[in-house]
């Protein structure tokens, strides 16, 4: 169980994070957007006329790359995804449901996380809002890389997480709406 602790102190710069369920401890990595599309785009499936997406092959392939160790406490013995082929084989469907609700948490963007962001970016904004509020580093960031003043090597945004990436959309769409709610009251007084 050690070697989990060894490898986040290892790698701070890493996005790993702990889940214990049912006496197996997981190190999971958040993934990149771009693994997070990959997996996106084979999910779909085709079946006579109908398109629809395969959640439980996205799930099972999400699982599959963001599971980086796991320490079973009653065996006592650590699984590793560089040496087993898939840590998935040796849970039941129960568990990789428990782990899925919990890593969700890493992947996504909560509703509550998702508000804070739009709220907060149109907050700052707005040139008729006179409020003060604190700003997420993020929100001036995503300002000054739009303005060309702050820029990303491609390896960089690559290794974005998908949660890391849906935010910077956020940010970005909800300044593109700031900014046509303010074009659009100039031309309304202008008529």
């Amino acid at each position: 169980m050690q070697e989990i602790y060894d490898l986040i102190n290892q790698y701070p710069d890493k996005k790993f994070h702990v889940i214990e369920i049912d006496d197996i401890v997981f190190l999971v990595r958040e993934i990149s957007w771009k693994e997070g599309l990959e997996i996106d785009a084979r999910s779909f499936r085709k079946k006579e006329d109908l398109i629809y997406q395969n959640t439980e092959f996205e799930k099972r392939e999400i699982l599959k790359i963001a599971i980086t160790k796991a320490f079973d406490k009653k065996a006592n013995i650590t699984i590793s995804s560089k040496y087993e082929s898939n840590i998935l084989e040796y849970l039941d469907h129960v568990l990789v449901e428990k782990l899925w609700v919990e890593y969700q948490n890493y992947l996504f963007l909560s509703a509550d996380e998702a508000n804070f962001f739009y709220s907060s970016t149109k907050k700052y904004f707005d040139p008729n809002n006179a409020e003060t509020f604190p700003v997420h580093p993020l929100i001036i960031e995503v300002d000054y890389m739009t303005r060309g003043i702050v820029s990303m090597s491609t390896k960089e945004f690559s290794n974005l997480s998908m949660k890391e990436f849906e935010t910077i959309q956020i940010i970005i769409a909800t300044k593109n709406e700031v900014g046509r709610n303010e074009m659009n009251e100039l031309t309304d007084h202008l008529d």
